[in-house]
């Protein structure tokens, strides 16, 4: 996982910047109940956050297989387990929208 992967051109940094804070405030208010919303937060990690579903497994304490089931809504965690998930992901959406001083 490239924690620091934020385009450089101008126009795609802050389309960049602005699809992460988007995700974020999904993540932050997103309706823990509804399994599509679990299913949409994980396909949007992968394409936002630029991560595999092993980086998401290693994120969640679980198997690969489990986390390419909850990508095509044929599974999902318990309630406490998805706002746990959702927190983190809005974590990792939040780390990558701060500028990186350098040398990170």
């Amino acid at each position: 996982m490239d924690r620091g992967r934020i385009a450089v051109c101008g126009g795609a940094m802050s389309a960049e910047l602005g699809q992460l804070e988007d995700y974020r405030a999904f993540l932050l208010a997103a309706d823990l109940d509804d399994r599509a919303t679990f299913q949409r937060a994980i396909v949007e990690a992968q394409s936002i956050l630029d991560m595999s579903f092993g980086d998401i497994a290693r994120l969640c304490k679980c198997a690969r297989p489990t986390v390419e089931m909850w990508s095509k809504g044929e599974a999902a965690p318990y309630h406490g387990m998805r706002k746990v998930i959702f927190e983190r992901l809005a974590e990792i959406a939040l780390d990558r929208s701060q500028p990186r001083q350098n040398g990170e």
